[in-house]
């Protein structure tokens, strides 16, 4: 299955995401399927929309996501925060809100929705779709919120900084890299929370916002977000050409020289398999070396986040 973001005036709905759901979230509840951003899908493969819905705006670089009652939630650069039915057929409209690009929104147990806007606002919305409140960061947020067990929300800003807000829209703390920061943090499955920014390190915090480590690549990260794999092995690329695979104690795998800006987030397949955009390029790694699996071309560039299917 490709990518789940798109661009364009028309969401076209991949309604086998809504499938099957976990006991805690919902399949596909917020940016790369799950907390640990791993991109993989619980679906068969789909070759037929089902139906789409226009929407008011450009769909710009974010994605639907489903709720735990299967309601299907996308955004756009209007402002509109949309809830369909899985029907196609439209639940209600938020509008009002600051454009939304870049911003996936996610989808908490309880049915709240966090989605991030230009204006530096981080939204609380109601399942019935009534703002519950909203949380200011010192710039735009064009990172997809993250959710952690506990409820705290993570998400990254253009001043650099990375914001922990509780489910209430109050701070717990904040962590300042030293550029723009638009690479969607990761959970990993002790906690540890991944991301990359501008200022080209990739950070790994503990749930206290403390940093547990930092690793340097050779170029900005950006619009590339991380994906964890069930064992704690996080994948990312940057702009220096490289994907890599770090353990959560901060160990280099090892990292595979892909020759062209990363900015397509990776996506691990059922049988551990990575998968990301390269240019124009889907390519395969073999998750134990590195190495290149295979390499298919499509007919542009590839900014989306692919999703693996199990089949």
């Amino acid at each position: 299955m490709i990518a789940l973001v798109r661009r364009g005036h028309v969401l076209a709905a991949a309604s086998a995401i809504l499938l099957a759901n976990t006991p805690s979230f919902a399949d596909w509840s917020m940016f790369h399927g799950d907390p640990r951003h791993s991109g993989a899908a619980n679906i068969a493969s789909l070759d037929v929309a089902a139906w789409s819905f226009p929407t008011s705006d450009t769909v710009e670089f974010t994605s639907p996501v489903v709720g735990p009652d299967r309601t299907i939630y996308v955004a756009n650069l209007g402002g509109d925060l949309y809830a369909l039915w899985n029907t196609g057929t439209l639940r209600w409209k938020l509008s009002g809100l600051s454009a939304i690009r870049y911003s996936t929104p996610a989808v908490a147990p309880d049915g709240t929705i966090y989605v991030g806007g230009t204006d530096g606002s981080l939204y609380a919305v109601d399942p019935t779709g009534t703002l519950r409140w909203t949380y200011h960061a010192g710039a735009a947020v064009r990172t997809s919120p993250n959710i952690g067990a506990d409820g705290t929300i993570y998400f990254g800003a253009d001043d650099g900084k990375l914001y922990a807000v509780t489910p209430t829209g109050i701070p717990k703390w904040v962590y300042a890299t030293g550029d723009t920061i638009r690479s969607s943090p990761a959970i990993g499955p002790d906690g540890t929370i991944f991301f990359g920014s501008e200022d080209s390190y990739f950070y790994a915090l503990n749930a206290n916002g403390t940093l547990r480590w930092r690793a340097a690549t050779g170029a900005q990260i950006k619009y590339c977000s991380p994906a964890v794999s069930a064992g704690g092995i996080v994948y990312f690329g940057s702009y220096d050409g490289f994907v890599y695979a770090m353990t959560s104690a901060g160990t280099l795998q090892w990292a595979h020289y892909a020759a062209h800006v990363l900015r397509s987030s990776p996506a691990i397949g059922a049988d551990g398999s990575i998968f990301t955009g390269v240019d124009s390029d889907l390519v395969a790694l073999d998750s134990i070396d590195g190495s290149q699996l295979f390499k298919y071309t499509t007919g542009a560039v590839i900014y989306s986040a692919g999703a693996a299917s199990p089949s």
